[in-house]
């Protein structure tokens, strides 16, 4: 039987962009870290400096949330 955090992974992993978040497509290695708030949102922690995202230059620590 599945417990809540099966279940709130599984909703998260099913979940589609909205209006409001930004998509970014990068090629592997991203080149960035990713950590989770306490309330389960991810955001970057870090771009590595020669890393894909960097090179996009479309990924950034300073936002709220990716």
């Amino acid at each position: 039987m599945a417990n809540d955090d099966d279940l709130l992974r599984f909703s998260r992993s099913a979940r589609q962009a909205g209006s409001d978040d930004n998509v970014v497509e990068l090629p592997r290695p991203l080149g960035l870290v990713l950590n989770q708030d306490d309330d389960g949102n991810v955001y970057v922690e870090t771009v590595a400096p020669r890393g894909n995202a960097a090179r996009t230059g479309r990924v950034r620590t300073d936002s709220p949330f990716c």
